[in-house]
């Protein structure tokens, strides 16, 4: 993930605006500057990205869901037909 830079003054100067005294913008300024420093942060860029791999994924996994499903309802059609066939011929030495 990408690095990105804290401008530091800019965000120093609007707490100075915002009534903040020096002492009181420095310790927010570095309390924030080591947030920012110690975490990778992801930008914008970098959850598109994530979000073309996972939509990726499953898409393949809707995929091989979809082909185990038809493999399910053709065995339960084959088990079907079996057990018909089966209870046809009984019933047939019946009569």
């Amino acid at each position: 993930m990408a690095t990105r830079a804290f401008d530091t003054h800019k965000a120093f100067k609007k707490l100075q605006e915002a009534g903040f005294d020096d002492t009181q913008a420095e310790a927010v300024i570095s309390a924030v500057s080591d947030s920012v420093s110690e975490h990778d942060l992801a930008t914008a860029g970098d959850l598109r990205e994530l979000e073309a791999k996972l939509n990726a994924k499953m898409d393949r996994l809707e995929a091989r869901m979809t082909m185990k499903m038809l493999g399910l309802t053709l065995a339960s059609i084959g088990v079907t037909t079996g057990l018909l066939s089966i209870i046809m011929s009984v019933l047939l030495r019946m009569n």
